[in-house]
């Protein structure tokens, strides 16, 4: 699920927030423990989010569920500030 992976990396860097913030959010929220490890493996695709921490992490991100699903497409991602953080493609490099 590198989709999935993709869009919360995504998302949280767009806010600027670091894996600290989006645990507090989330536990903010839900009222449930969260880590900064469960983030990191969702990031990179070690894990997958549960349905319920997935409706968690759209609900702090003002986001759909089904957005995680989708399709990624260069005009909703990523929102501002984020571009400046991304790793250029490697046919994009001098």
């Amino acid at each position: 699920m590198q989709r999935v992976a993709s869009r919360i990396t995504s998302e949280r860097r767009a806010k600027g927030w670091s894996y600290d913030e989006l645990v507090r959010q989330l536990k903010d929220h839900t009222q449930r423990p969260f880590h900064k490890t469960q983030v990191h493996r969702w990031e990179t695709g070690k894990a997958t989010p549960s349905l319920e921490q997935l409706k968690d992490l759209a609900d702090v991100f003002g986001r759909p569920v089904g957005w995680f699903l989708e399709p990624i497409h260069d005009a909703d991602e990523p929102l501002e500030g984020a571009a400046s953080m991304s790793t250029p493609h490697p046919s994009e490099a001098a």
